[in-house]
């Protein structure tokens, strides 16, 4: 059986091309979930961050309501 002749220094096959075109499919579900884990997390923290800023607004108001009455 005769190799085929390198392109450019590579040998490839029909094979190597198609383990390639799996790795990038691989690839692209791996990024995807990446991105879908990232939005999950953002959300959650933009909930959090919200309800941190009620909490402190309340207590800043309830400072300067103690401040007041000490004049």
């Amino acid at each position: 059986m005769k190799h085929k002749k390198p392109i450019n220094g590579v040998t490839t096959s029909r094979f190597a091309t198609l383990l390639r075109g799996q790795v990038s499919a691989e690839m692209l579900v791996l990024t995807a979930a990446i991105i879908a884990i990232a939005f999950i997390l953002i959300t959650q923290l933009e909930g959090t961050a919200v309800k941190s800023a009620a909490v402190l607004s309340n207590k800043t108001d309830a400072i300067l309501q103690s401040i007041n009455a000490l004049e």
